[in-house]
């Protein structure tokens, strides 16, 4: 049963890396608009509203991932050895996940400061 609940986890970090890089590739192409000469706010703000709704993924996964999270928080603490490899393996996308979210942020700030 828990090996279960270690694959929901690990394919909601995935999918949650997966998000992160469209978000990431969505700033990006903000950030093309307001760097043009001739500003396309439409383009702009289709752009915001696709960000919206990976953002409510987002945060719909992460919400899932806690509730499974709760579920086996024990097992792993307790069973630290017998999981090692899932351990290991969502520690790593936690750390590609964290990474994509600095790069997010710090994209962001950049945008702000071009608008």
């Amino acid at each position: 049963m828990t090996t279960n609940y270690l694959k929901v986890l690990q394919e909601s970090l995935q999918k949650k890396k997966e998000i992160l890089e469209s978000i990431l590739k969505a700033s990006e192409k903000q950030r093309e608009i307001v760097s043009a000469e001739v500003v396309d706010w439409d383009a702009f703000d289709r752009g915001v509203e696709a960000k919206g709704v990976l953002i409510d993924q987002l945060m719909k996964l992460d919400e899932g991932f806690q509730n499974v999270y709760d579920h086996v928080k024990e097992e792993l603490t307790v069973n630290k050895d017998r999981h090692k490899t899932s351990i290991a393996e969502m520690q790593n996308l936690i750390r590609a996940v964290t990474e994509l979210g600095v790069q997010v942020e710090a994209l962001e700030v950049r945008n702000k400061a071009l608008i």
